[in-house]
């Protein structure tokens, strides 16, 4: 190549690598701003679950607050009444009531008849936790949340469940319920999966422009120093 050519293909080299750089630092600027809405997206639908949560629990215990607190600790025909409406009180195939006793018996499982009776203060989650224990805890500490793996009853699979446990003191009883976060997990496992589509269609039309706007530099230039060759320079 002709070195009055080379000239103008030297100069547009470091720009095209200059606008390079921009568009990826830009980019990926972008993704990052995404990335925090999308992680606040999650937390304020994990929020809403807590609120959920917290309601429910308050129309249980609103539901048998009357018997309760009428009764002594070894009321036994109250218990009974109690355990009776926190059976029926369920809110679709995966909402549910349960009750265990602080040392890990079974007092109320709507979904899992095969509970009640039985100790299972030692039951572990696939993670490893010790989710009774955790829940009675919880409720001994004054309320809390608990989150752990369990069998969502209508899947029939294990999957994300967020809890609320709180004490019935004077039966020492945890009573708790829970919502399942599969679909949050879902939502925001969809958004993250536009988000790095969108990032690679980004990227790709942007090194384009980039290419095509470089090229169309070097063109001008190269036009530039044919016109003067053509008049002597």
């Amino acid at each position: 190549m002709n070195l009055r050519y080379q000239i103008p293909a030297l100069a547009i080299i470091p720009l095209i690598v200059a606008i390079s750089a921009i568009t990826v630092l830009i980019t990926r600027q972008s993704t990052r701003l995404a990335q925090t809405s999308i992680d606040t997206f999650e937390s304020n639908l994990l929020e809403a679950k807590q609120t959920e949560l917290l309601n429910l629990t308050n129309l249980a215990i609103s539901a048998i607050d009357d018997i309760y607190q009428a009764a002594g600790p070894d009321d036994e025909a109250a218990k009974e009444q109690v355990r009776a409406i926190l059976t029926a009180l369920d809110y679709g195939q995966d909402g549910y009531f349960f009750v265990y006793d602080y040392d890990g018996n079974n007092v109320v499982h709507p979904r899992q008849t095969y509970r009640p009776g039985q100790n299972w203060l030692d039951l572990v989650d696939p993670d490893g936790d010790h989710v009774i224990a955790n829940l009675i805890q919880r409720a001994k500490e004054g309320g809390g949340l608990h989150q752990y793996k369990w069998e969502k009853p209508s899947a029939g699979v294990m999957a994300d469940k967020l809890s609320f446990a709180v004490g019935l003191d004077k039966w020492r009883w945890m009573l708790g319920t829970g919502v399942y976060l599969d679909d949050v997990f879902a939502q925001t496992a969809a958004a993250k999966a536009e988000l790095q589509g969108q990032y690679r269609a980004d990227i790709f039309h942007r090194r384009i422009d980039c290419r095509a706007g470089g090229a169309d530099r070097f063109c001008h230039l190269h036009a530039a120093q044919c016109a003067r060759a053509a008049h002597g320079g």
